[in-house]
């Protein structure tokens, strides 16, 4: 059995702002502007991606029954 509650009315509703063309560039550059202000966590977090990137290749590579 489901059971279904009413939203509280005291919810105010979702406000999107619309983009603009050139709001991924300004994410881009804060995010260089991010990485280098702090290279060494920019580097940790590479490195744990590629790992795990290559951890997975690796592991759908030897056991194909996982893919």
């Amino acid at each position: 059995m489901t059971t279904h509650t009413a939203p509280d009315r005291d919810t105010q509703p979702i406000v999107l702002q619309a983009l603009r063309w050139a709001d991924p560039w300004r994410w881009l550059q804060r995010g260089w502007r991010d990485t280098r202000s702090a290279p060494g966590i920019a580097v940790f977090y590479g490195a744990c991606f590629w790992g795990m990137a290559f951890l997975l290749g690796w592991v759908f590579r030897a056991r194909p029954e996982y893919v």
